[in-house]
């Protein structure tokens, strides 16, 4: 099981990333993780509407698209959703708070109020377009703050297979199809050498200069030399990388089946 972690604007379009899907294919990988495309501020992570992607990556119908030459290539497409807060220029922003409790630098997103109807029929009608465009896989973003009962909500009513951070309360963890462990990624960062063994089978390593760009030492630098990225590539293990060129993973996360 390979995953790949991609940005629709690395590509410029849904169109040109579909070109690029049979490389992947031809490097074995089986999955691919987007991160959002929609109508933001500054960060994808602050939406002015799910229901809007950004025109220059394309449409509803470009997107379905994709999803449709990655599952004739038998490649799984997922996405990184994010439901926990908006940007104040969202159409819920009157059904959401100024400041979010995931970070309190974070002055740009607006922490949503799950407790509104109107918030929850939102939000199911966003998880249903993607399902209907072909979306397999979903990773919930500071899933954290998320109300159990609509991570329950996901679960019973769509297809997806769930990813959830392993910092989340145990309860949620109940409905995880795989968790994200932190604990590998931190090992390897204050060790700064190479493991001697990597998690068990049913755990996917995972390189990604998602967050960590800032951090420098000799491990994370040693990570980007081809040679290392060529060795990890050839292991039968289950892995992650950010990116389809591999030339600079920042971290190391690990899945662990739920």
């Amino acid at each position: 099981m390979k995953i790949i972690e991609w940005s629709i604007p690395e590509f410029k379009s849904f169109h040109l990333a579909s070109k690029a899907l049979s490389q992947l294919k031809a490097h074995e990988f089986t999955h691919v993780l987007l991160l959002p495309f929609f109508e933001s501020q500054a960060s994808p992570y602050c939406i002015t509407s799910h229901n809007t992607i950004k025109p220059e990556f394309g449409d509803w119908n470009d997107f379905a698209e994709f999803c449709k030459t990655a599952q004739n290539l038998n490649l799984h497409v997922g996405i990184d959703v994010v439901l926990n807060h908006i940007s104040p220029k969202h159409i819920l922003a009157n059904y959401s708070t100024q400041a979010s409790p995931i970070n309190t630098n974070w002055t740009d997103v607006w922490q949503l109020n799950h407790t509104y109807q109107e918030v929850e029929e939102y939000l199911a009608n966003h998880l249903q377009q993607l399902a209907n465009c072909g979306v397999q896989f979903i990773r919930i973003d500071a899933a954290h703050h998320i109300p159990i009962y609509l991570i329950e909500f996901i679960k019973r009513n769509f297809k997806f297979d769930l990813i959830l951070d392993d910092t989340v309360q145990p309860e949620k963890l109940a409905f995880a199809d795989f968790v994200l462990n932190h604990t590998f990624r931190s090992l390897l960062l204050e060790s700064q050498v190479l493991p001697s063994s990597f998690p068990p089978k049913n755990e996917i390593v995972y390189f990604s200069n998602h967050d960590t760009i800032e951090i420098a030492s000799p491990y994370l630098e040693f990570l980007q030399y081809e040679e290392w990225i060529k060795y990890v590539l050839n292991l039968n293990h289950p892995i992650l990388m950010s990116h389809y060129e591999h030339v600079s993973p920042m971290s190391t996360y690990s899945f662990r089946k739920g």
